[in-house]
């Protein structure tokens, strides 16, 4: 039974007649999911049924340590979640940490688990502890445990058929580019048989194109680390939707791209919930390109996309941002002693100094004047080092990112250059530069987060 009522009842529909009708009370169930930096797609069913609220799409949990999953059941109701891209509406195929109401409340305590586990999804008992509430009256929760491990996530990652991966490829994109990404699904590649390679022929004067999807080295060391038994091509490249290959293909030969490089695709444990529930694909190189721009920082390798001249321009706005930084903090404080200042004349005018009433207006007209002058330095700066990083990016890159910005399978994008949190949301993306610790992570490879509405 759904919602937070204690008991539900029958109106009887016969006048001046009287029935029996049983008050079940429901128990309050609790899900607390320890897995740090994810907020995970999540779905509850009771006796096997889903609730109407998760119909049509997910909800988003998220795994801080807080009993954020909340439901309420009868006794003898089995409660059970479908958890990330299988909380899906299209699959909910694998209920996971069921448990079966008692007398008592529950709370159930999932915590990530690295390294390779067998261990079951199977809430295990801990042990019953009673509280008092502000009245006195006693109240009992059953405490359960259970681990999220490698081999769990990969229960709760839908894999895909290479059907249901037909019917997921956009109708508008070309026969060689949908006949190449079902490769992924179909069983076509193997560890001897890696590469995944699309054609398109020859039209007019446009000569044949062919793009080729590598898997570079290191690409599956998260799953194989975390996972009893793991095969990046069959059990790993199944899981990331189609859109994402779509789109990597798609855009290749849009910038004239032959060799794309992938450094992860579906894994467990590490990262956001866009590489665990399949959504999320990297690339670190295009053709002989390498996407890094550490260098910016003095954190990298020399990848020829960072030069001198931007170097010595990036400093220059940081400087120049940095002063501007400051000048605005002092007009802010001058203008905050000028307020009690003011409030003190009202209430108190004998304790006011009249010559720091006409020095603080002085100071307060001469700080303006310097925020004036160091936002537009710090304006210019920020110009300056745009064009030179600009003019600089390698052409392909560029417009890859283009062609990818603009594909409707694609919701968000970071790379070394740029920043785009939606791609669908007609806002101009941001430059990369390295402050936060999305911009570093994203400072030496191409990030793609696939547009899934029904589970992000």
């Amino acid at each position: 039974m759904a919602g937070k009522t204690d008991g539900a009842a029958v109106t009887n529909t016969t006048p001046g007649s009287c029935v029996s009708v049983p008050c079940a009370a429901t128990r309050k169930i609790t899900y607390q999911i320890n897995a740090p930096s994810v907020t995970l797609p999540y779905a509850v069913a009771i006796n096997g049924k889903v609730l109407d609220k998760f119909k049509d799409r997910a909800l988003g949990t998220k795994c801080d340590g807080k009993p954020n999953i909340v439901v309420h059941a009868a006794p003898g109701d089995k409660v059970a979640l479908y958890l990330n891209s299988d909380a899906n509406p299209d699959f909910r195929e694998e209920a996971v940490y069921t448990v079966t109401v008692g007398e008592n409340d529950i709370a159930v305590t999932i915590t990530e688990k690295s390294g390779k586990h067998a261990d079951a999804d199977t809430p295990v008992f801990k042990e019953t502890r009673t509280v008092k509430d502000k009245k006195g009256v006693e109240k009992k929760t059953d405490h359960y445990t259970a681990p999220l491990t490698g081999d769990i996530w990969m229960k709760i990652s839908h894999k895909y058929t290479a059907a249901e991966a037909r019917e997921r490829i956009p109708a508008s994109t070309r026969n060689e580019i949908r006949d190449a990404v079902l490769k992924f699904y179909d069983g076509s590649l193997s560890s001897t048989s890696p590469n995944n390679t699309a054609t398109l022929s020859a039209v007019g004067d446009n000569p044949a194109k062919t793009v080729t999807i590598r898997i570079g080295p290191g690409a599956a060391q998260n799953p194989l680390t975390h996972i009893t038994s793991f095969n990046l091509h069959s059990d790993g490249l199944p899981r990331v939707h189609p859109h994402g290959f779509v789109a990597l293909f798609e855009a290749a030969f849009d910038a004239g791209v032959a060799n794309v490089t992938l450094t992860s695709t579906w894994r467990p444990i590490k990262g956001s919930i866009a590489h665990r529930a399949g959504l999320g694909l990297d690339v670190n190189y295009l053709d002989n390109v390498q996407l890094n721009r550490q260098e910016l920082r003095g954190n990298g390798p020399d990848a020829d996309n960072v030069s001198e001249e931007e170097k010595k321009r990036f400093k220059e706005k940081e400087a120049a941002e940095a002063e501007a930084k400051i000048a605005k903090a002092k007009l802010e404080k001058l203008e905050a002693e000028q307020k009690l200042l003011h409030a003190l004349e009202k209430s108190s005018p004998t304790k006011v100094d009249p010559s720091r009433k006409v020095e603080l207006e002085k100071e307060i007209s001469d700080a303006k004047d310097n925020v004036k002058t160091t936002s537009n330095k710090a304006i210019q700066a920020k110009l300056a080092w745009n064009k030179e990083r600009d003019n600089n990016e390698p052409a392909k890159v560029k417009g890859y990112r283009t062609s990818l910005s603009r594909c409707l399978c694609v919701r968000q994008l970071y790379d070394p250059w740029y920043m785009d949190d939606n791609t669908q949301d007609g806002v101009v993306a941001t430059p990369n530069q390295q402050r936060s610790s999305n911009e570093t992570l994203h400072a030496h490879h191409l990030h793609i987060t696939v547009h899934e509405p029904k589970i992000r």
